[in-house]
């Protein structure tokens, strides 16, 4: 119980918003890296396809 008693309660800092520059940066980033990675499969004879994911709690698939 005086573990409980030392603790201090502060405020949550909340993250600073990405720009929205920043964000289509990011944007435009994500989808030059999968351009890249797709050249780069079809120069080596493969195949790309996107990284999917399916969530646990549904039968939901998620793409990267």
């Amino acid at each position: 119980m005086s573990l409980l008693n030392s603790l201090k309660i502060v405020t949550a800092k909340c993250p600073a918003p990405v720009s929205p520059i920043a964000r289509r940066r990011g944007m435009l980033i994500t989808k030059l890296n999968e351009q890249v990675a797709y050249a780069e499969a079809q120069q080596d004879g493969g195949v790309y396809g996107k990284p999917q994911f399916q969530d646990r709690n549904s039968s939901t698939r998620l793409t990267e």
